[in-house]
């Protein structure tokens, strides 16, 4: 297994001054333990955001567009359900997952329907339509 300072370098997470958070997957993890704790360490990052503003709704951007095609064994069973734990924060307004990847578009279709907010997850397949969406009122 990877250490966290290995995984923290397969991933981007920062704010822009419109105040969306964008995370940028660099690096695949293919390993199921490695891309479980890599969830593990993107979630921690953004309750660290969200403590430090407990009252401030943030958008988000998602670009998971490095990872490709993959398939189910993809993901593993600890990133899903951590994935699930990060959507249902109260802080997260809108979230655009940008991602080609037919597999990723339909867990997100899970995690959509789990979480009830249909309305503010989408998935896209480029950055630009992604942006475009968050910015609509």
């Amino acid at each position: 297994m990877k250490s966290d300072e290995e995984l923290k370098r397969a991933f981007k997470l920062f704010i822009d001054e419109g105040n969306i958070i964008y995370l940028d997957i660099l690096e695949y993890e293919k390993d199921p333990e490695d891309n479980g704790r890599m969830m593990e360490l993107i979630r921690d990052d953004f309750i660290k955001i969200f403590n430090e503003n407990p009252k401030k709704i943030y958008n988000i951007i998602a670009d998971l567009s490095p990872i490709g095609k993959i398939n189910r064994s993809g993901f593993s069973s600890k990133t899903r359900r951590v994935g699930y734990q990060l959507m249902i924060q109260e802080q997260i307004g809108k979230s655009a997952v940008v991602t080609p990847s037919l597999f990723i578009r339909a867990v997100m279709g899970f995690i959509i329907t789990a979480t009830k907010k249909s309305e503010i997850i989408k998935c896209f397949l480029t950055k630009e339509k992604a942006l475009k969406w968050i910015k609509e009122k």
